[in-house]
């Protein structure tokens, strides 16, 4: 027997609200902005902010451009999520501090080392070998020319998500070197963590 539309009094019952836990995701380039804002077409659990913050500094990413989104889309630090995507830059000194920064404020950080390109890389190949902004650069040409003005960057990786999840994983279990901090520094040149990211993501799937 079906359950009744209408309470007690006749009156229809109201549909409760299912509230999402929010990922919000902040990124100094246009291409990852794009890439992670596609997830949300594509998930249950989460509703995903994606923000491009035009900043390359990180420590500027977080005090500027993290904390006003924080604001302006009234994130819960308790229940909701904040992720910082921003690449290594040669700037050493200016990442350890923002990564001290973002652990004082329960951010999570994506960084990866050379650049974000190197996850892109990673759906197609891997690699390990010491690299520059240049080489990755070329490498991800070679698989998807134009990347950067690619409006369907997702849908283009997205078939091969999990050899990059994989890849990735493979690529930081190989340090095995380096300590949890180190992984964060040219030593561990090339790392991405970009994949710790996207295994949220992908846990609130449809």
């Amino acid at each position: 027997m079906s359950r009744s539309k209408f309470n007690r009094e006749g009156k229809k019952k109201k549909k409760k609200r299912i509230v999402k836990n929010i990922v919000l995701i902040v990124s100094e380039g246009k291409t990852e902005t794009r890439y992670f804002d596609r997830f949300n077409r594509y998930n249950d659990l989460f509703r995903i902010i994606s923000v491009y913050s035009k900043e390359r500094d990180p420590i500027h990413l977080i005090k500027k451009h993290a904390k006003t989104a924080i604001n302006k889309y009234n994130i819960n630090k308790k229940r909701d999520f904040v992720w910082l995507v921003f690449d290594f830059d040669e700037n050493e000194e200016r990442v350890e501090e923002a990564i001290k920064i973002a652990k004082k404020e329960n951010f999570n950080v994506a960084l990866s080392i050379p650049s974000f390109e190197l996850w892109i890389v990673l759906h197609y190949r891997f690699w390990e070998h010491r690299c520059t902004n240049e080489d990755i650069n070329t490498e991800v040409e070679k698989q998807i020319p134009n990347h950067k003005s690619r409006s369907d960057i997702y849908e283009v990786l997205y078939p091969n998500i999990q050899v990059a999840l994989d890849n990735a994983k493979k690529l930081k279990n190989r340090k095995t070197d380096l300590n949890e901090e180190e992984l964060y520094t040219s030593k561990a040149n090339p790392i991405t963590h970009v994949f710790k990211l996207v295994e949220l993501l992908e846990s609130g799937r449809k």
